[in-house]
């Protein structure tokens, strides 16, 4: 009788573990399908094409802006398409990886540091996050900062973690810097001590068609801004140009470079001087974004008109301008914006389309 009792007890609970070992797995499904729902985008870009000496690397969303991070064979891509915010490019596999906004993005706000910030962005402006000029901050194990302008429901200096320790970079939202009013910012670099230094394009107003004609002309509309924790926006002195861009600083912080896209000219400024030096270097074309190459020279690229794109490099010491590449506007790659170097490699943005023209650096 016990046997059978007991083989009956058996028998009767059989169902129940089986639902347990049911739920159990279903659980684990759900999980893993959450994961990899809440996972940031992963896909590979492609060399698609080639034009001259010139080869296009496919699949990349308006890289308006590109910045190597320091140390790393990886490279933080801006979009200026909605929604699309901030990627990074492993340099080796041509992989992508999304850095922010992602489905589950990461946020942790230091109101310490952007005590003025009002909070991360929410999900109208995650679902229309663009961003213009970047620029990555070193720091230590593995983790540094990337600064972004963010273009959309507020105008404003995004600041992100970026942790470099895993398998794959990922970004923490911890704060923002809102422009002053009547500022369009467009680039923006961090300063030696703190904070950041970034530029105004072209500010808002009523009638953007003659506003954009006076830019265009030349005529100075707007001004580069410093910012730190506890002080604010300040303009920077001497800084009033004719659409200030792109913008680079001097490893000791006592000079100041950026393109003055209306009058065609990169300005170098020095930083800390009553009443401040500054020079103007004619370029012959409309600089877009300025970044140090290896050899300790600035790569300055922009539009050149009718419709094309030029790369200069600028000694920042005597100012000597060497053009390195121009080409006329093709189907594949229109309008360049942004030239940095990667190894042996110069790799160009645009906003006006989703891949980067790749070409030799010089030697």
């Amino acid at each position: 009788m016990r046997q059978a009792t007991a083989y009956s007890v058996r028998a009767g609970n059989a169902p129940r573990f089986l639902s347990l070992f049911a739920l159990v797995a279903i659980v684990i499904g759900a999980v893993s399908q959450s994961a990899a729902a809440q996972a940031p985008i992963v896909k590979t870009v492609t060399f698609c094409a080639t034009e001259g000496d010139v080869r296009l690397l496919c699949g990349l969303l308006s890289p308006e802006d590109l910045f190597v991070v320091p140390g790393t064979d990886w490279v933080v891509a801006s979009s200026l398409l909605e929604g699309f915010g901030l990627h990074i490019i492993n340099v080796r596999d041509k992989s992508t990886t999304e850095l922010y906004p992602t489905q589950a993005p990461k946020e942790r706000f230091d109101k310490k540091t952007y005590p003025a910030c009002p909070s991360a962005p929410d999900a109208e402006a995650k679902a229309r996050f663009s961003t213009a000029g970047v620029f990555v901050h070193p720091g230590r194990n593995g983790l540094s900062t990337v600064y972004a302008v963010f273009l959309g429901k507020r105008t404003s200096v995004e600041v992100f973690e970026l942790d470099m320790r895993g398998r794959r970079p990922s970004a923490t939202w911890v704060g923002c810097v809102v422009a002053p009013d009547g500022v369009n910012l467009n680039s923006v670099v961090a300063l030696p001590e703190d904070g950041f230094i970034a530029t105004s394009f072209n500010p808002p107003g009523a009638d953007a068609r003659a506003a954009r004609a006076r830019l265009e002309a030349g005529e100075i509309n707007a001004e580069v801004w410093e910012w730190h924790t506890g002080k604010g926006w300040t303009k920077v002195p001497g800084s009033e140009a004719s659409g200030p861009n792109g913008v680079e600083i001097s490893k000791d912080g006592k000079w100041i470079y950026f393109c003055a896209w209306g009058s065609q000219n990169l300005v170098r400024l020095s930083r800390g001087n009553s009443p401040p030096k500054r020079d103007n270097i004619p370029l012959g074309f409309r600089p877009d974004n300025i970044h140090w190459a290896l050899d300790g020279t600035l790569l300055g690229s922009g539009a050149t008109e009718p419709s094309g794109t030029k790369v200069v490099k600028i000694d920042p010491a005597t100012l000597k301008v060497t053009p390195l590449f121009e080409k006329l506007d093709t189907p594949g790659f229109v309008r360049g914006t942004a030239a940095i170097q990667v190894g042996n490699e110069i790799w160009i943005g645009t906003a006006r389309a989703n891949h980067v023209a790749v070409i030799s650096a010089p030697k």
